[in-house]
């Protein structure tokens, strides 16, 4: 599965038509009144992604391609914050440090205890 993704990333096989912007990142595209609510089931792949590379003073900014890839790849939104384990952070999402996924499976965890989620 990771050499797939691994694929997918660095061959762009999911070009349409000379066009990729469907797996990049496009800043201009967030809603960030979304986020600043903290209403999390509501987030769109690029909402969630934003708020990753937003936490820590921008230290998971380094996976944001990863995570758009693997996102998209997996349909995954904020409503999946739920439902997250550990381990999904490195197997679904791509974030392969253990530190990282440690801080960022606290944060998820904070957000979803302590934020509207409708």
């Amino acid at each position: 599965e990771n050499k797939m993704i691994k694929n997918v990333y660095v061959n762009n096989e999911f070009k349409d038509g000379g066009n990729n912007k469907k797996y990049e990142y496009d800043e201009n595209m967030v809603n960030k009144k979304l986020i600043k609510s903290r209403q999390w089931k509501q987030w769109k792949i690029l909402e969630v992604i934003h708020w990753i590379c937003t936490l820590k003073n921008g230290k998971f900014k380094r996976y944001k391609n990863t995570l758009m890839v693997n996102m998209r790849l997996r349909n995954i939104s904020g409503k999946h914050f739920a439902r997250i384990d550990k381990s999904d952070l490195t197997y679904f999402y791509g974030v392969t440090d253990f530190d990282d996924v440690c801080d960022l499976y606290e944060a998820i965890e904070d957000l979803v205890a302590n934020s509207y989620a409708e």
